[in-house]
């Protein structure tokens, strides 16, 4: 029986000494994954930049130049004729 005594001791430290080895085991193999999840995090952000840095967007500015429409607005694109004096109607009054 003081055999049995003597032998728990023993048995104890070596169960405390296998549950320290598992939590250090642990401990590095959670730093790894942390580690392993921040990469692939960074990864995925990058990836999405360069996704939409090459994909074409829409354009905000119009296919024709702003110049280019308001010549269009201002001048017929057919040619005309500039009106004669006696077409313009007189504002002087009437003196008939």
């Amino acid at each position: 029986m003081a055999e049995d005594n003597n032998m728990q001791p023993d048995v104890l430290s070596a169960l405390v000494a296998e549950i320290r080895s598992l939590r250090e085991e642990n401990s590095r193999r959670n730093n790894q994954f942390k580690e392993r999840f921040i990469a692939l995090e960074l990864q995925q952000h990058q990836q999405s930049r360069s996704s939409k840095l090459l994909e074409p967007t829409p354009s905000v500015t119009p296919a024709v130049p702003i110049e280019d429409i308001h010549v269009v607005a201002t001048h017929s694109p057919y040619l005309t004729k500039r009106p004669k004096l006696r077409d313009i109607p007189k504002f002087g009054g009437d003196k008939a």
